[in-house]
């Protein structure tokens, strides 16, 4: 290398100093910037995240302290608390200066945790929530929620249900009292008074307001109903009502009904289903009046003005929606036989599982496998039976001997059996012998007792005088709507 060199005319050493002097420059130059570069990012990045941790960490031991604690200062607040917690640490972290955000992490809607300022506060119930938890949030003393959880009628604090609402009303950094709405209708009230802590339910106002409709049926009652406002859960009250008196599957479209009923509130919350309270049904020129009344058996049921009941002691169908796929008759072709046999009942198509329901009170006479018929309950009430075939399968508990009540569920439908497809097969006995269940006469209810016949002259007297005068006004408002329209048209 040497004689290469030497022959170009630059010395050995004139190379290696070059070099040596490059090497320099370099290490300069990198140690310059990276002295730059670490004097720009350690205050941004290293110094003030490792000061956020501590100040972090001191607002944490704060927030514990202030909520956990017994030697908590009576009148500071958390955030006072916390406040003093974190200019102590920026005493100590000095040249740090952030906006931290205390609240951040509380869920909106509830009164904010730490200690309570005198009055009366909202506190919504969380999951995992025990009254021990609740006040110990708010500060508390805990032998109070104990004391008041052990109280003979606070069972419903022991067991705080998710979203409920406990008012705390606090005086001088104590409890004073509580109010627990577990029940809709009923509250709990807690008060704290020289002999200890005593507790009462306080019944909750519902106020009831009655509403009044009218309108014209198209061939549907459920449909004309619900398209003119009738609550639904009102719907098949109303059918059940008319069914004794109108076949409402044979309606012709026209008929006028109006409807008066009562709702129940606590504020805006619904606290019952609607009650149909009266109604008239108007069809070719003729009324018909029905207003509801406790009857002779105790039930809910429906009467004429002068106390005739209306309504039979059986239901008409034990399903509640349903095809009649096969009627009664003396002879037709069995689907399966193809021999001529009499169809001693109605099929009903529905689908399957569908809820059968017992169409009167009664007791069970048979629930088991029957041949043909599948799966059968019988249920005899007096003279009266009703046969229900081909079921899936049974209701829990319809065994021999048991009683039943009208509505109830006995079975669900099926194609147990000799059967071509899921149906009820559905017979109505007298004494044995069968009949139409879509025609037959079903036994009514008795009249209106003697002892409660003057009660019910009076509801019917009410009922019937607020169903004429709502009546009235719309027939007013009709013909000022009329004759508004018929003055237009004369303008025009």
């Amino acid at each position: 290398m040497e004689s290469l060199l030497g022959r170009r005319g630059l010395p050995l050493r004139f190379v290696l100093g070059a070099f040596l002097i490059f090497g320099l420059i370099c290490w300069v130059v990198i140690g310059v910037r990276s002295s730059r570069a670490s004097r720009r990012e350690i205050p941004l990045d290293l110094s003030k995240a490792a000061g956020l941790v501590v100040l972090d960490k001191d607002l944490a031991a704060a927030e514990n302290s202030a909520v956990y604690s017994d030697e908590t200062p009576v009148g500071k607040s958390l955030f006072e608390i916390s406040a003093a917690a974190a200019d102590a640490s920026r005493a100590t972290n000095s040249g740090l200066s952030h906006n931290v955000r205390l609240d951040a992490d509380k869920p909106a809607g509830s009164v904010t945790d730490g200690l309570l300022n005198d009055g009366r506060h909202l506190v919504t119930v969380r999951a995992g929530d025990t009254l021990v938890k609740i006040f110990k949030r708010h500060c508390l003393k805990e032998s109070d929620a104990l004391q008041i959880s052990k109280l003979s009628g606070a069972a419903s604090l022991r067991r705080l249900q998710v979203g409920k609402s406990l008012w705390l009303d606090v005086r001088d950094g104590r409890l004073q009292g509580l109010e627990y709405d577990g029940n809709r209708l009923k509250h709990l009230v807690v008060k704290s008074s020289a002999s200890g802590w005593s507790c009462n339910d306080y019944v909750v106002r519902v106020d009831s307001s009655d509403h009044f409709l009218s309108f014209e049926l198209g061939r549907n009652l459920a449909d004309s109903c619900v398209r003119n406002g009738v609550p639904r859960r009102l719907v098949g009250e109303i059918s059940q009502a008319l069914s004794q008196r109108v076949n409402l599957r044979n309606l012709k479209g026209g008929e006028q009904l109006s409807v008066a009923y009562r709702e129940s509130r606590v504020g805006n919350e619904l606290v019952k289903s609607p009650e149909l309270v009266g109604l008239d049904y108007i069809a070719g020129g003729k009324k018909l009046r029905l207003i509801a009344f406790v009857g002779e058996s105790g039930r809910r049921a429906y009467f004429t003005p002068d106390g005739q009941g209306t309504q039979s002691q059986f239901n008409r169908y034990p399903l509640s929606k349903f095809r009649v796929s096969s009627k009664f008759t003396k002879s037709r072709r069995h689907p399966i036989y193809g021999t001529l046999r009499p169809h001693l009942g109605v099929d009903l198509s529905a689908s399957y599982g569908t809820p059968v329901h017992a169409t009167s009170d009664g007791t069970i006479d048979f629930a088991g496998f029957h041949g043909g018929y599948g799966r059968l309950v019988v249920v005899k009430n007096g003279r009266y039976s009703t046969r229900y075939a081909h079921l899936s399968r049974f209701a829990k508990g319809m065994n021999r001997g048991v009683r039943v009540k009208r509505g109830e569920v006995i079975g669900y439908v099926g194609s147990s059996g000799v059967s071509t497809s899921t149906h009820l097969h559905y017979e109505f006995r007298i004494n044995g012998v069968p009949h139409d269940p879509v025609s037959v006469k079903l036994p009514g209810e008795s009249l209106l007792a003697s002892r409660q016949r003057h009660q019910f002259i009076t509801v019917a007297q009410r009922v019937g005088s607020y169903l004429d005068r709502e009546q009235a006004k719309r027939n007013k408002t009709l013909a000022v709507v009329d004759s508004n329209s018929n003055a237009n048209a004369d303008r025009s």
